[in-house]
């Protein structure tokens, strides 16, 4: 891996395992349900907002090192759709983001799918 890649990797694996540390109760407990309601207060805006945000930090935080680690490979693109869904429907069950995205984004992925599997017949 380039030094670059190195750096970029641990500074996000350094901002997802330091996140729970910002949203701890005084007794060290952490409920994942109240960090888009904490999120949103903090930065003013409504806790919807703030549950997409923080599904997209989420995101954003185990997809770019998978990315990086994965760059040049071949089927890189159905492992990372793979743990992008998985991440979603987590954050779906822990009421980050709404059902309705989760199905928005299944079905632009089936369409987009299709389109290239269309090409390839």
């Amino acid at each position: 891996m380039h030094k670059i890649t190195k750096i970029i990797f641990l500074s996000f694996l350094a901002l997802f395992s330091s996140l729970p540390l910002a949203y701890c109760d005084t007794d060290g407990s952490v409920d994942l349900m109240s960090v888009p309601a904490y999120l949103g207060t903090a930065l003013g805006i409504g806790t919807f907002a703030g549950g997409l945000l923080a599904g997209a930090l989420m995101l954003m935080a185990f997809l770019t090192p998978a990315v990086i680690l994965a760059r040049g490979k071949g089927g890189s693109l159905i492992f990372l759709i793979m743990v992008g869904l998985v991440l979603m429907g987590f954050e779906v069950a822990i009421a980050w983001v709404p059902v309705w995205l989760f199905t928005v984004v299944v079905l632009a992925i089936a369409l987009f799918g299709g389109l290239r599997f269309k090409e390839l017949i």
